[in-house]
């Protein structure tokens, strides 16, 4: 159990062109819940319902990312918003079973959260700006900074966006539609 092992680690790194064994995130759930802020999970469609519960278990985790992930739906969001209250980046590039509904309920449970990578998620629309200024408009976000989300190869059209900067809730989100590279 080589996670285990790792005493102070806070930064970890999956890089795997094959399959991640499961045991990687049980060790985690079991041995990390306090001290991991940031997973980074470069694996092809590892991530499932069952393994987004264990890395719910991780607390103190500030930054995930896991993209291309066919598997990572909203359900696995959900998880993450139940229990990662100091979430405050996440990566679910060509996550392609994510939609409005998953990235809303993370946007309204994980008050700290600064920037969500969405860049290819097909399931994202134009109505996610609309809901998603609903709901900053309720409040209860930690950071006085916008939240910035990456759009590019969604269904978000630029147009819809255009406006938001004029308005009171343009301060609390940006939208890019220039693809990070990765």
């Amino acid at each position: 159990d080589c996670v285990a092992q790792l005493h102070a680690v806070r930064k970890l790194t999956v890089h795997s062109y094959g399959a991640v064994r499961e045991t990687l995130f049980i060790a985690l759930a079991a041995h990390k819940t306090q001290q991991l802020e940031k997973l980074e999970i470069l694996a092809r469609n590892c991530i499932t319902h069952e393994r987004a519960i264990y890395l719910s278990r991780l607390q103190q985790l500030r930054s995930l990312i896991c993209p291309n992930n066919d598997n990572l739906t909203d359900e696995c969001l959900f998880e993450f918003a139940e229990r990662l209250k100091y979430l405050q980046e996440l990566d679910i590039k060509n996550c392609r079973a994510v939609t409005n509904i998953g990235v809303l309920v993370l946007l309204r449970r994980c008050p700290q959260l600064k920037l969500v990578n969405i860049e290819q998620c097909e399931g994202i629309t134009d109505d996610f700006v609309f809901d998603a200024c609903d709901v900053l408009k309720q409040g209860g976000r930690t950071y006085a900074e916008p939240v910035l989300f990456r759009v590019a190869g969604t269904g978000i059209h630029e147009i819809i966006v255009q406006g938001l900067p004029q308005l009171e809730v343009g301060q609390l989100l940006q939208f890019s539609f220039v693809e990070e590279n990765s």
